[in-house]
Parts: C-alpha cells; structure tokens; sequence
C-alpha cells in the first residue's frame, strides 16, 4: 500500500486479480477495498469485462433457474419446454404424488410379505391404480400457489393441468411398475393395472371440469374399490386385468378422452376449464 495516499497501487492490484497473492494479503487487500471507493474503481479499471461479464451470467443463471426433479428433468429430455418446467417445478402439490407412491409401494411390500398371495394381489390391483388418480386429484387441490398463479395470469389453464398430469404419471407409474415387478407373486400384474389406471385418470380430469378435486376422487376411489371387493369376494381379483376387463377400460379411456376434448373446446374461460 502507498503510505502518503493510503491506496495499492495498480501493480499490486493486477497481482491480486491474478491469484499471484497469499490468502492472508489477500484479506487485508479485500478489507481495504471494501471501505475503498478508490481502489475498487482502480480494480474495475483493471478486471476484464468479458470475464465479470461471464461470472454474473452464471450467477444469475444459477439464481433465475432453480434445479428440476428427476421427474421434470427427464420430462425435459423428452421435449418439455424449459419454461413448463420451471412452472411445473414451483408447483408444492407435485411432491405429494412421491409420498403417495412411496406409502403405497410400502403397503404392497407388507400384504406380500405378511398375507396370503390372493390378499396381497388384491391390495396390489386396489392400490396401484389409485396412485395416479390420487396425484392428479391432489394436484388439483387449491391452496398451491400455483393455482393463484393461473387465475391472474394468461397462461393456459387447460396447458398447465395437462402437464401437472403428465408430471405426477412421470413420477408414479415407474415407481410403482418397478416395485410391482419385484415383488413375490405379482409378475405381470404390474403392467396390467395401467389399463384401469389410465382409465381412472382421465376419467379423473373429466370429472375435475365439473365437481372440486375432492368429490372426483372420492367418487372414482368408491368406485374401483367396489369392483376390487366384487372380484375378491368371487376369490378371483384378477379378473379385473383380464383382457376382457382391458377392453372395457381402453373403451372408458375412448370415452373419457373424447369428453375432455370437448370439455375443453367448449370451455369459456380463456384457455382453461369452463
């Protein structure tokens, strides 16, 4: 430092921007420019502006794009747009669908591990589907801040609920096919739910256009455990994956595709639900 100015000099500044300094006259250098006007100005002076340009890019890249889930960032990779994701990623209600596959994986390890082989497919066809449905439904559920979010916005609302759809089917259906295909005694059952599974959550998004989240998913919850328990108490659960079965699910899922496109075109509100 100069004495009679009370300021580094340029040459010691450039050595300090080249790293050519030890840590501790680096902090007194540090110190000193944080009360110096002076010297930061010579700093600045000094700094290449291709390089500070650069470091703040990254910094702000680093704050402006949040890191995605394994879910969002798979779903990247198959072409969703980096601002769907990021959308996506703000959404609170989407993490729940993890719990909820996880709980459920957990109930079908026990009823395999502790219960007869008729009692742990029965719980496996009961449960497995109502994973998706759930997660939707609770996709739905106000009180995310992205519901505020689309209701002052011009975002579409129908875009926005059909990729908060396709996130939780990312997030749960692999999880649940996968631990289905481990566990003892389930085999191809693990695949064979997909049909109902489907079916219910479309079904779920037609609903979703006239009833609140809760009433829809009530109401289809009611309705597959009630074909489960008939199958059950026939001591034949899986005949309701059977390809008889299958048909009848891919006609629902028709059905239930055909409405919502109309529920859609004939919504009022702009670019969402009526």
């Amino acid at each position: 430092m100069n004495r009679e100015s009370g300021h580094y000099d340029r040459a010691l500044l450039r050595r300090y921007l080249g790293g050519d300094i030890g840590p501790v006259p680096s902090a007194s250098i540090e110190a000193h420019l944080m009360a110096c006007p002076s010297c930061r100005a010579t700093l600045a002076e000094l700094s290449d502006p291709a390089t500070l340009r650069r470091a703040w890019d990254g910094v702000r890249a680093q704050i402006q794009r949040p890191v995605l889930s394994p879910p969002l960032r798979a779903l990247r990779r198959l072409g969703l747009t980096e601002r769907d994701a990021v959308l996506l990623n703000a959404s609170q209600s989407l993490r729940g669908p993890w719990v909820l596959a996880s709980a459920a994986v957990f109930v079908f390890v026990v009823a395999a591990a502790w219960s007869s082989s008729n009692l742990a497919t029965a719980c496996y066809l009961l449960g497995a589907p109502l994973v998706p449905l759930l997660g939707v439904v609770g996709a739905f559920v106000t009180g995310d801040s992205l519901a505020e979010l689309a209701n002052t916005t011009p975002y579409s609302k129908v875009r926005l609920s059909l990729l908060r759809t396709l996130a939780v089917m990312v997030t749960t259906v692999p999880f649940v096919v996968g631990f289905g295909a481990i566990l003892p005694g389930i085999g191809w059952l693990s695949v064979a739910w997909l049909g109902p599974g489907l079916g219910l959550t479309l079904a779920a998004l037609v609903l979703l256009t006239w009833w609140p989240p809760r009433v829809a998913g009530a109401l289809l919850c009611a309705a597959w455990i009630a074909v489960v328990a008939v199958a059950f108490g026939r001591h034949d659960v899986v005949l309701t994956v059977r390809p008889h079965a299958q048909l009848v699910y891919v006609a629902i899922t028709c059905v239930t595709a055909v409405a919502l496109a109309i529920r859609i075109r004939l919504a009022r509100t702009p670019g969402g639900y009526a």
